[in-house]
């Protein structure tokens, strides 16, 4: 159990100093000033994960297995972005 402990810890850190070095790495060579809403944006990616997520675990509730549970989750998430579009375009 430790060990596993000490793997994810250890992917969490590489993740992390990877984005990092890759932002950095954007502001150094890419200096533009693109005037990007990020707290609308990040405030926008929280809100859409944890609606996956509750999509998601609303299918767990409901269906018994795993194996019943993927085509569910096709029929119900493969459809959503045609469905954002539409919505978007009205």
């Amino acid at each position: 159990m430790k060990r596993r402990r000490v793997l994810e810890s250890l992917v969490f850190r590489v993740v992390a100093a990877t984005l990092l070095v890759m932002v950095l790495a954007g502001k150094r060579y890419y200096p533009i000033t693109i005037g990007v809403p990020v707290i609308g944006f990040t405030v926008a990616l929280l809100i859409s994960t944890a609606s996956i997520l509750a999509v998601g675990f609303v299918i767990a509730s409901i269906v018994p297995t795993a194996r019943f549970a993927q085509p569910f989750g096709v029929l119900i998430l493969y459809p959503l972005p045609v469905i954002c579009v539409v919505v978007a375009v009205l």
